[in-house]
């Protein structure tokens, strides 16, 4: 088989307790009403693009992730485990600390339902906002029964998404250093990297009600960081490559829909 030049983007329910609100500062808030779902929404009402606002989500001697917030409000999934969360918004200052614009947190005792968080519209699967894609493409599968309607969709983004090889660039020289896809600047403009792929496919299935993975890690024969999904279909989660996918299409080659679970390792789930 031949070889591809890809780059890719070096890129039940649950119990809790102790539910604190915390402090809320003029401009943010945070919303823990569906942490109970594994959800927690962060609102600020301030000016995003002038000033750097991240959101911070901490499990006690966890994981900490602490991403750029580009749109209010935002969701994020508590899929890193059980124990004490602690929630924040956070104003980034020319000195380089950072300022609290808001904080909260929660205990969880069971892990969060897939089903519940995997359909939902969040920080990197941003479906809710979309005003163009998403519409568009329930027409796409408007009728169809739901496993016709997940080919449906994978198909279109494999065929009619082209990878965007300068934004790779710029993501792995870091001339580009936050990004968060926007689903329907990529559905008018056909084209990204596979942190778009996985964000539109997703987008599009979740709206629909079908859960689905965005998953970012690595992948067998791909040097850098990279991103694709994992689909639940047919009782079981499926790993699915669009990025890959699109690049043996476009060189007229075979491609199949389930990947080798064996061969992708992911870091983190949205």
């Amino acid at each position: 088989m031949k070889k591809l030049n890809l780059t890719v983007f070096a890129a039940a329910v649950v119990v809790f307790t102790a539910l604190a609100c915390g402090t809320a500062f003029a401009g943010g808030k945070i919303d823990t009403a569906k942490a109970g779902d594994g959800l927690v929404k962060y609102e600020y009402t301030g000016d995003l693009k002038d000033t750097e606002i991240h959101v911070s989500l901490e499990l006690s001697g966890g994981t900490r992730i602490t991403p750029r917030m580009y749109v209010s409000p935002s969701v994020l999934p508590l899929n890193t485990g059980t124990g004490e969360y602690q929630f924040k918004i956070l104003e980034k200052l020319p000195n380089g600390k950072a300022k609290p614009i808001a904080e909260a947190s929660a205990v969880l005792e069971k892990i969060p339902d897939d089903m519940v968080i995997y359909i939902a519209s969040n920080m990197n699967v941003d479906f809710a906002a979309s005003k163009v894609c998403i519409p568009e493409y329930k027409k796409l599968t408007d009728g169809l029964e739901k496993a016709d309607g997940i080919a449906a969709l994978y198909e279109e983004v494999v065929n009619n998404y082209t990878y965007d090889h300068d934004k790779a660039k710029a993501v792995v020289d870091k001339t580009i250093t936050y990004y968060l896809p926007d689903i329907d600047a990529i559905y008018e403009a056909k084209k990204g990297i596979c942190f778009d792929y996985s964000a539109v496919l997703a987008g599009a299935l979740r709206s629909q009600g079908v859960p689905v993975k965005l998953c970012k890690g690595y992948a067998e024969g791909l040097g850098e960081y990279h991103a694709w999904n994992e689909i639940y279909v047919g009782g079981k989660w499926v790993v699915v490559d669009t990025t890959v996918d699109a690049a043996y299409a476009e060189h007229d080659m075979e491609y199949i829909f389930e990947k080798d679970s064996d061969k992708y390792k992911a870091t983190s789930y949205f």
